[in-house]
């Protein structure tokens, strides 16, 4: 994964800092815990991703989570 520089627009900061701090908290809880985290931060953090506009910039994100969430899936 990419590190976190100054040079890069302030929402992907904000991007880059909640899927490290995601995988972080997913690495050492429970299934069911994982599940309602995952549920709780991708509610809010879309919720306010929408209220910026810039939304075409996390598409290929969410893009990516999708289908590594598949790819988890089968495994």
């Amino acid at each position: 994964m990419t590190s976190i520089t100054n040079s890069q627009p302030p929402l992907v900061k904000r991007l880059l800092f909640f899927v490290k701090t995601l995988k972080i908290i997913l690495k050492y809880q429970s299934n069911h815990i994982k599940n309602l985290i995952k549920l709780i931060i991708s509610s809010f953090f879309i919720k306010n991703c929408l209220n910026i506009r810039q939304i075409n910039v996390l598409l290929p994100f969410i893009t990516i989570y999708k289908e590594y969430s598949k790819i988890k899936k089968l495994q």
